[in-house]
C-alpha cells in the first residue's frame, strides 16, 4: 500500500508539474498574441498617417517650396504646418492656417506666393521670400478616423506623445496663402490595407 501511495503521489506531482508547465506556456503564448495584436492594431491605426508627409525643395528664397503629400486614398483634414523662420535677425514661429488635403494629391506651396503676418513686435505683413530662412518644423493633421497626428522630419506621433518630444509651441503669426501654388494628382497611390 505504501508503494502504491508513493506511486500515486509521484503521479499526482508529475501531473501538477505538467499542468503548471502547460499553463505557463499557454500564458506566454497568450501574452505574445496580445502583444502582436497591439502591434497590428497600431500599424492599422498609423496606416493612413504614414502616407501623409512633406518635404522642402531647396533653393533661393524666391524658389524655395514645401511639398505637402497625401498618398492615401482618403482625404486628411485640419492640416496645419508650423514654420520656423528668421527675419531681420529675429526668430519667429508661424502657422499656416488649417487646410484639407484631398486623397492622392501633392500640394506645393512656393515662397514666391506666400506671405506672413508677424504679430510679435508689431512687424506686420512680410513676403516669405524676404525671410533670411524658413522651414517647416511640424505638420499636424487629422486622419479619416478622426485621429490627430503630428509629423516632424524625424517622427510621426499622436499629439500627446509629440508634446513630450517637442518644445512648448509658440505662434508669432500666420503664413498667408490663399491656395497652394500647384496641386497635382499622384500616380502611385494605393490602398492602406
Amino acid at each position: 500500500m505504501t508503494i502504491g501511495t508513493a506511486i500515486g503521489a509521484v503521479g499526482a506531482i508529475g501531473g501538477l508539474l505538467f499542468t503548471g508547465i502547460a499553463t505557463y506556456y499557454s500564458a506566454v503564448i497568450a501574452r505574445q498574441q496580445l502583444d502582436q495584436s497591439r502591434v497590428d492594431s497600431e500599424m492599422e491605426a498609423r496606416g493612413q498617417a504614414e502616407r501623409v508627409t512633406y518635404w522642402m525643395a531647396e533653393g533661393s528664397n524666391m524658389t524655395r517650396a514645401v511639398h505637402l503629400v497625401n498618398r492615401s486614398p482618403d482625404a486628411v483634414t485640419d492640416v496645419g504646418m508650423y514654420f520656423g523662420t528668421t527675419y531681420k535677425g529675429g526668430e519667429y514661429e508661424l502657422q499656416l492656417p488649417d487646410v484639407s488635403l484631398p486623397p492622392c494629391t501633392e500640394a506645393i506651396y512656393r515662397s514666391a506666393e506666400m506671405g506672413a503676418l508677424i504679430t510679435r513686435n508689431a512687424i506686420g505683413e512680410v513676403h516669405l521670400s524676404n525671410f533670411t530662412w524658413w522651414e517647416v518644423d511640424t505638420l499636424a493633421f487629422t486622419d479619416r478616423t478622426g485621429q490627430r497626428w503630428v509629423r516632424t522630419p524625424t517622427f510621426l506621433k499622436r499629439p500627446e506623445e509629440a508634446l513630450r518630444a517637442l518644445p512648448e509651441p509658440r505662434t508669432d503669426g500666420l503664413v498667408l496663402v490663399s491656395e497652394p501654388t500647384k496641386v497635382k494628382t499622384l500616380e502611385s497611390c494605393g490602398s492602406d490595407k
